[in-house]
This record gives C-alpha cells, structure tokens and sequence, in this order.
C-alpha cells in the first residue's frame, strides 16, 4: 500500500508541479507505489479553502466557485499512460482512436504527410498546394485533438449525503440532480463527481481498462459503501477487481477518534479485530474530556476507519498494491477541517470537497 503524508506532496517535485491551488490538493492514481501516467486525478479541498458544506436546497457561492475552478481545471486525455500501457498490456491500433499511442499517431500523422506530398504532383498550382495541405493539416489537427490535452469545463456531479451506502451511477449531470447517496460512479470524462467530508473519509476509485471511475463518503455508518462501489463499477463498466485503483482520503484516526464498546463491537465483527483496540488509561482530566463528546460512556475504544476500509478493500479483491492511504488525520492536522476538533474549539466546522477527475 502506499502511503502518502501532506509534506510529501510538496516535497516530490512529480507531485509539488501538479498542484493547481493551495487551496486543494490533487493526486494521482498509484499502482505498486509509483504514480500511475494518466489523466485520472483525485483530491480535496483544504480548511483555507472555507467550508464546502452542501444541501439540494441550500446556494453556496463559495463551493460553486471553487468546484468550477477545479472542474475546469486539468486536461481530457484519451491517450493511455505508458504506466498504463507497460501494466496492463494495452495494444495499439492502427487507426486514430482512444487507445492509440502517441508514436502510432505520430507515425500515421507522417503517412498521411507523405501521401499528400505524393498527391501534390508538379502540374498542380501553388494555390492548389497552398489549400491541399492547408486542409490536410487542419484535418491532423482535428484527429489529433482526441488524443491531446485539451482544456475543458467539465460538469459538477454531486450528492446529498445522508451517511447511506447508497452509490448513484452518473451517465451525466442529471443523473444525480436532487439525489440523496453517499457515492457516485461514472465513465464520463466531462463530469466532475463530488462528495464532502469532515473527519469522514472519501474513498476514490479509478479501473485504467475501461476508464472508469468513482468517489464515495464513508464515515462510520456509511462503512462498507466501498464495496457498494466496487460492485456497481463491475456491473456498468465490467470492471475487474485487480485492476481497480483506490485511494484513501485524510480523516480522522485512532488516535482521535474513541467509540463505544457497542460500536468497536460492530467494527470488530464486521471490518476485523485490528481496526479497533481498547483505550488505554487516562488521567481523570482527559477521561473528562474524552467522555464530553457526545456524552461516552462505559468502556472506551480507539477506531481506524483507514484500517477498516482496508480490510473491506482486501476481502473485495482489491490488491493491496492498487491501494493509497494519504495518511494524515484530519482532527490532529489543523490543514483540514475536522468535525470533532473545530466543534471542541466552539467553532463551526469546516465541510471540505473530495472530487474524482477523469
């Protein structure tokens, strides 16, 4: 599994360069520890970047502008990375489609050059030369543009959360308006998914095959929407398991996040024993202020929700070296926004925006 801390964002340079804002961070996709070459791209919002909170019938102008900024960020690239390539043995084609390599395009972009010098015979007249190859390359242009970086705005797909295990599949941008769900999946390269997040995690998943990709919400409740997802990208798009990629978003972990014995009970049953561990012994002061959340009682456990969700994960088949953890805890890490920590601080919370970009 690769691990990822925020510090290392800025200090790899592959990383640092991709950065479009400081008030988001965006990543790539990782297979067997290294960044996979592709246009897939995940993140999130950041604390700075205020609260990204969303409600169907709420305006939130702050959110809107931001997400159209990140939406329109980035390049449409069907040209398959080389990591992508040397992976899964993609194979060229001779024509100028999605899966053509950019050294068979090149190559065919030189045959049709010679072809159109072969056809510019000596009778014809410089004007005729002049509009022959004026049009030819501005047909090159046009096939190439398939294959090439290009800007685009893409469209806010987003949902409702309500803490469900409800995943929506977006074949546009009104395939998820006024929905309720906590995960969206989709092969639409012009949509831009998004759920929010404070403390809870967001899981991003991305199949490099048939382009697919998708993002859900899961906190506490919502454990188990991955595989939620997984299924749903097997159906729609006839994913495999062992090739789907998943990263995990920052939230809160064990050493902040303390539960009932009825929850560890649950967690432990359902997502394995080693996602929680009994909390050790505090002085009264700090069992004082443990309990003073949402009143805790009885004996007390530590969770990891990036734990669980690993072992979720594993027992779908995912393989463990398709998986990212950014590893920072949202409650300890004053760079996001964290339920627990800002509403101990008397504050409001700080909602942050996590997104999956084709």
């Amino acid at each position: 599994m690769k691990i990822l801390k925020l510090s290392d964002i800025y200090a790899n340079p592959d990383l640092k360069k991709n950065q479009e804002s400081d008030q988001y961070v965006i990543l790539p996709f990782f297979k067997d520890g290294k960044a996979l070459d592709s246009p897939a791209r995940w993140g999130m919002t950041l604390k700075k970047a205020g609260s990204m909170r969303f409600r169907w019938n709420e305006e939130n102008p702050l959110r809107e502008k931001l997400l159209k900024q990140i939406a329109g960020q980035g390049q449409i690239e069907s040209l398959p990375g080389q990591m992508g390539d040397q992976l899964y043995n993609l194979s060229d084609k001779q024509t100028y489609s999605q899966g053509d390599s950019l050294t068979n395009k090149q190559n065919l972009v030189q045959k049709n050059s010679l072809a159109e010098k072969q056809n510019l015979t000596p009778g014809d007249s410089l004007a005729d030369k002049q509009n022959l190859a004026q049009n030819n390359s501005l047909t090159e242009k046009q096939n190439l543009t398939q294959g090439e970086n290009i800007n685009h705005n893409r469209k806010i797909s987003q949902v409702q959360l309500d803490h469900t295990k409800i995943v929506l599949y977006a074949e546009n941008e009104k395939s998820t308006f006024n929905q309720i769900a906590d995960g969206i999946v989709t092969q639409n390269k012009e949509l831009l998914p998004v759920v929010t997040i404070a403390d809870c995690m967001a899981l991003f998943f991305y199949d490099p095959i048939t382009k697919g990709a998708g993002i859900v919400h899961s906190g506490w409740k919502g454990t188990g929407i991955a595989a939620e997802a997984i299924k749903m990208m097997k159906e729609k798009f006839g994913s495999e398991e062992k090739v789907i990629l998943v990263s995990i978003s920052p939230c809160i972990h064990q050493c902040c996040y303390i539960i009932t014995e009825d929850r560890a009970r649950y967690f432990s049953e359902n997502f394995g024993k080693d996602c929680v561990k009994e909390l050790e012994e505090k002085s009264p002061e700090e069992m004082k202020i443990i309990r003073s959340w949402k009143g805790l009682d009885g004996k007390l456990f530590r969770l990891s929700l990036p734990r669980a969700n690993y072992n979720l994960l594993t027992k779908n088949r995912i393989p463990e070296e398709n998986i990212c953890l950014f590893d920072e805890c949202t409650c300890c890490n004053p760079a996001f926004g964290s339920n627990r920590r800002e509403t101990a601080e008397g504050k409001n919370f700080t909602v942050q925006a996590a997104f999956v970009r084709l």
